[in-house]
Formats: structure tokens, sequence, C-alpha cells
């Protein structure tokens, strides 16, 4: 029954019918049921394969603005409203394939469209991103590269704002990077994702400054305590179940109300020897059990000495 699955009001007007045709509509209201996107999309796939929950959680969606389209080019301004939340589009395509567009959308409900995963904790999101290049490529893939910011994510009951974000998906190849700014804790992200036919190759480099994991509601515990570290990750593998890697941490400082403590990353001569890296209040222990005579050091030391316990020694180097 089409008249339950759509409805359209518009106007339009078209130009040089014949030659460069040019055809401008007004939309004025598009409704359309889950089921037509649903059918359209396993038209466009030739096949009855299983269709993306994605398209099934957005449901139904209304239409209104302005679209124009010719031989070689369509424009587009328009509002799609959904179940989920408000998108706004403005942009063009020439040839069907090459893009260049704005997406706008405000408190859209990403927690719902990802399935309601609980261990995400995400809620809503608004945000303001562009987006360019081919939908296909030489090679068959797309080339886009989108870049934005998200005035607004709530992710476990705590809400981020202002994050700066860049991306590009190449192939199989996809980049992400990516600056957090928060009073909790600010964090400055890139990372790369190679899907190759071959080996899987992750690779992420990760600075972390003053963050504070307890209060951004990520665990229950560490109340008080804050991280600072900067940490790389390469990791490789025949599928996504199987990966294997390393995560290195170049140093981690921890800062609570009482001590700081400084983790501090070791050289080959001593990863030799089975140690990765040492805290500062048990390095002794470390040296003796790995007999371990010297450490090499960037910058001079200072030894203060003082008879027995309480006599001022720490004091003295804090």
């Amino acid at each position: 029954d089409w008249g339950n699955n759509i409805s359209l009001t518009a106007e339009a007007t078209a130009s040089d019918v014949g030659g460069n045709t040019l055809v401008n509509t007004n939309i004025l209201s598009l409704n359309t049921s889950r089921e037509l996107q649903e059918f359209i999309t396993r038209n466009l796939k030739g096949s009855e394969r299983e269709i993306s929950p994605f398209l099934t959680r957005i449901g139904s969606t209304q239409t209104k603005g302005n679209v124009s389209w010719g031989k070689s080019k369509t424009t587009a301004d328009i509002t799609i409203s959904t179940q989920l939340g408000i998108v706004e589009i403005d942009g063009e395509a020439k040839n069907w394939n090459q893009i260049e567009a704005k997406v706008n959308t405000n408190e859209f409900d990403i927690n719902n469209l990802l399935g309601n995963n609980e261990k995400l904790g995400l809620d809503k999101v608004s945000l303001e991103t562009s987006i360019k290049g081919k939908i296909k490529d030489g090679d068959g893939y797309p080339n886009l590269t989108a870049e934005g910011i998200l005035n607004e994510i709530c992710l476990k009951n705590y809400h981020y704002h202002g994050i700066v974000f860049t991306g590009n998906c190449h192939s199989k190849a996809y980049m992400v990077k990516a600056d957090i700014p928060d009073k909790n804790g600010s964090v400055q992200l890139e990372s790369r994702v190679d899907l190759g036919d071959g080996n899987k190759n992750i690779s992420l480099e990760a600075d972390l400054k003053e963050f504070t994991p307890y209060e951004l509601n990520l665990t229950k515990k560490f109340k008080g305590e804050h991280f600072s570290s900067h940490l790389t990750a390469d990791i490789s593998g025949t599928n996504l179940d199987k990966l294997n890697g390393n995560i290195s941490i170049d140093s981690l400082i921890i800062h609570n109300d009482t001590i700081d403590t400084l983790l501090i990353g070791v050289n080959e001569n001593y990863r030799s020897k089975g140690v990765q890296a040492m805290i500062f209040d048990k390095i002794i222990p470390a040296l003796e059990k790995y007999d371990i005579k010297y450490i090499e050091t960037t910058r001079e030391l200072v030894v203060v000495t003082a008879p027995g316990p309480g006599s001022g020694k720490l004091a003295t180097c804090l």
C-alpha cells in the first residue's frame, strides 16, 4: 500500500527542457516509511540481503527543503526529521560521485542508533561537520574527508563540549584525529585503521593531560586521582578477532592528594632483563632483583641524605 508508505507535497519548475534540463524542487513535505526505505535499499543492492539495523532504527522520515538537479550536478538544502532526531544537509554532488556537503545535527539520539549499547553509555550528540570527496574512487572504494566539531556529546551521563575532529577514509584505510578539551582532562588522539585484504593494522597515539576518569564517570575507582600519559599502540592481525601487537607507555604520571607517582619507561637494555617500567619508589628493589648496576639518566641527579626516617628527605625533594 504505497499510500501508507510515501506522501509528497512539492512545487517544481523545469528549464531548458530537452537540452541541459534543470529541475528545481521546493519540497514542502516528503514522508517516507521505514518499509519504503528498506524496499529502496534492497533494490539498490540488487538483492534481498539483510538490511542495516541503522536504517531500521531511524524509522520513518519527514523531509523538507530545496533540491535541484541537472545533467551533471545535484544540489540540496534539506532538513530530515527522524524518530531519533533532526539532520540538516546542505551540499552538492557532481556526476553522482563527487560530493561536498555540510551536515549538522542537534541532540541526535546516537545511543538508539547504535542499539542502546549500555557499555558505551552514549546519549545524544550535536555536531557540525563538512564532508567532501568521492563516493567511489578509481579503486571502487570511497575517498572522503570529514572535519568538524562535536558541540556536545553525552557519554556515561557526562557532557563533553567542543571536540574538534578530522577524519578520512580512502580505499580500506581510515584515519581519525580528535582534540578533546575538558576541565577534567584533555585528550589528543590520532588513530589509523587499515582493513586491507591481508593483515588488518591499527595504530594509535594518545596524549592525556590531567585525565580524571572518576570525574568523567568512566569508573568508580581512582577518586581524586589524575593521570597524564603519552602512549602508542600498534596492532595487527589477519582478522579483527585475532589481533596481536603492543601498547607502549612513554610516561605515566599519577597524581592524587597525597603523592605523585612517576612511571618511567625503560630502554631495550633493561627490557632484555624483563623490566618494562619502574616506579620511582620501587626502583631500588627492581635494581636488586634484576642485577642492574646503573641507570642512564637524561637529567642531572641530586642525592639527598639525612639520618633516619622522618628527617625531611622527601619533603626537601618535593
